[in-house]
Order: C-alpha cells, then sequence, then structure tokens
C-alpha cells in the first residue's frame, strides 16, 4: 500500500454511541480493541478516533470511516455527514450487532440497502461418531446457532479477492441485509461475498 500511495492512511473510528474502546484499560477486555489498534498500527494505518457529535461532517483526513459495534442512536446531524462523506466518494464501513437500534438503517437506505432487524442462524451438527463404520451416528443433533461461519470467501468481489488464504471466519449475532429495487442506478449491490454453510 505504501508503494502505490504514500499518503498516510487514516482509518477513523467512531465513537460516543458505546462502541469498544481502542485506548485505555477497557480497550484491553474481551470487548476492547486494542489488539486490532495494534495490528492496523502494524500495517501502516493510523487509528483516529472521531465523535460525530462534536463536529459537522467527517475529518477530511480519513481514508475510511468505520461505525463498529454502536449500541446506541446516531443523531441527524451524525446520519447527514456520513451521507455527505459518502457523496464525496468517501467510504465507510458499518457493523452493527442484530436488535441494536441505531438509526444506521436511515442512511443505508439512501443508498439501497435494507438493514433487517433480524438474526441469521446456522444449522450446526452435534454429537458423536462412534465405530470404524462412520456411518455409524450416536446422539447426533441439529441445533441453530448464532456464529455464522464464513468458509470460503468470493475470488471476483474486489472487497474479498485477496481473502481466499483466509481460514474459516466466525460472525456473532449477524443480521441480514437486502437491497431495495429503488438502488441508484450508479451503485451495484452484492448479497453475499462468502460461501457459507447450510444456513437460513
Amino acid at each position: 500500500i505504501r508503494l502505490l500511495d504514500d499518503r498516510e492512511k487514516i482509518i477513523c473510528f467512531t465513537a460516543g454511541h458505546g462502541e469498544p474502546a481502542f485506548e485505555g484499560p477497557e480497550s484491553a477486555n474481551i470487548q476492547g480493541h486494542a489488539l486490532l489498534n495494534e495490528m492496523l498500527g502494524k500495517k501502516d494505518y493510523t487509528v483516529q478516533i472521531t465523535d460525530l457529535s462534536k463536529q459537522k461532517e467527517v475529518p477530511p483526513e480519513c481514508t475510511v470511516i468505520v461505525v463498529a459495534g454502536p449500541i446506541t442512536q446516531f443523531a441527524d446531524s451524525e446520519l447527514v455527514a456520513l451521507d455527505d462523506f459518502l457523496q464525496l466518494g468517501g467510504r465507510v464501513m458499518i457493523a452493527v450487532d442484530a436488535g441494536r437500534n441505531t438509526r444506521l438503517e436511515l442512511l443505508l437506505r439512501r443508498w439501497g440497502i435494507d438493514m433487517q432487524n433480524n438474526i441469521i442462524m446456522e444449522k450446526v451438527v452435534e454429537g458423536v461418531l462412534s465405530g470404524r463404520d462412520w456411518s455409524q451416528k450416536k446422539s447426533m443433533t441439529i441445533k441453530p446457532s448464532i456464529a455464522l461461519t464464513a468458509s470460503k470467501y468470493r475470488p471476483d468481489y474486489p472487497i474479498t479477492q485477496d481473502l481466499s488464504h483466509i481460514h474459516e471466519t466466525h460472525f456473532f449475532s449477524a443480521r441480514a441485509l437486502d437491497h431495495f429495487s429503488t438502488t441508484p442506478p450508479a451503485h451495484k449491490t452484492v448479497s453475499r461475498v462468502w460461501n457459507r454453510k447450510d444456513s437460513r
């Protein structure tokens, strides 16, 4: 990345809505992002915390703004700031757990994306195999799990084409996304960027 573009890469993470901490004692616990902060630094990215409630727009130095794990609602002015950033060609990554009412669905709707208020359940086979014959199954049951497993990423999609070496990734409390028929003509939506196991 540095060879192709020597500009500083700044990842701006939103704050003020209960997002996990990047600094201080809270960042080191299981809900914190201290490790993520360290890993991004090793990749020559600079992490900047951005509280949109205290400014009218996304800082112009942001290469991308990430909304990760908010639990409270965004104000109208914050949604406008994010929308303006997108209108100017900015990039936004949004990760919101199921069951959270953050009002970000209003922003996504403007861009043709329907963030549904549900949770994806994956079928998981549990039990014990016994004997030499693998067809002999003992206590095998199928149970739903809220941990969604992404097994193989799509090689033909720009965001995931370089992830062929990635092992299985687990997403907890994932919600479904869909697209509206009113998606702006200049935009393209992709319904799924990985192949997953038998899920619904």
